[in-house]
């Protein structure tokens, strides 16, 4: 009976901390909501469809999703550049 809270908890946790990211780095460049959305899609969606291509194409999982150390270092030198500098 615990199992499925065991399993939940961590759930809710990354996903709330994996969406804190880049919306700290938005609200450090002062994004509106249209950027935002589209800087998230363009976080998650890009690396979903290159796993998806690659897991199709060799036939095993093969996952792309590594963006915490760039959203990271983007947030950082948000007070010194401008968004369109960074891109």
């Amino acid at each position: 009976p615990l199992a499925p809270i065991s399993v939940a908890i961590p759930a809710i946790i990354f996903g709330v901390t994996a969406i804190s990211l880049p919306l700290a780095a938005s609200e450090a460049f002062g994004l509106s909501t249209a950027q935002t959305t589209a800087m998230i899609a363009a976080l998650y969606g890009i690396p979903a469809v290159l796993s998806l291509v690659l897991t199709i194409l060799y036939r095993q999982p093969l996952l792309i999703a590594w963006h915490t150390g760039g959203l990271i270092f983007v947030t950082s030198v948000a007070r010194s550049y401008t968004y369109t500098d960074v891109l």
